[in-house]
């Protein structure tokens, strides 16, 4: 993060890290499914599947889309989060909207001549430096 100009506008400082979430959240979603492809199974193949996509830890749907279409037959578990995960990713992404409050006054500040360009940067840095500490945080704590 670094402070802006008065010809770049607030917020931009933010745009090259929105750009890359907002990306990956792009990618993550795909192409939109429109079409439907139903059959018919016995209670018994039915709970087949199920159990199967249950022991895999994804839907039955999502299960046999990749059985059919990556011809996955045997689909690994995914590792269930730790239950004081999602508290805990909740409370990071909370503490980062409110650095990103603090980035966007520290900028107007600087546009407003209330800060100079050298401590507008140096709260920047202890700003980028705080965050890459939470990014840190949530990455190892997705690793228990």
């Amino acid at each position: 993060m670094q402070c802006l100009n008065e010809d770049e506008g607030t917020g931009r400082h933010l745009q090259e890290e929105g750009d890359g979430i907002l990306r990956a959240k792009l990618e993550a979603v795909g192409q939109p499914k429109t079409r439907v492809a139903s059959f018919r199974l016995s209670l018994e193949a039915h709970s087949k599947m199920t159990d199967m996509a249950d022991a895999a830890g994804i839907s039955a749907r999502a299960w046999l889309e990749q059985a059919v279409l990556d011809n996955r037959t045997r689909i690994l578990a995914r590792t269930k989060p730790h239950p004081e995960f999602k508290p805990l990713l909740f409370q990071a992404a909370k503490a980062g909207n409110n650095l990103n409050q603090l980035a966007h006054r520290f900028n107007a500040l600087r546009l407003e001549g209330r800060l100079t360009g050298e401590e507008c940067n140096a709260a920047m840095k202890t700003l980028e430096a705080i965050r890459e500490l939470f990014a840190e945080s949530v990455a190892h704590a997705r690793s228990y």
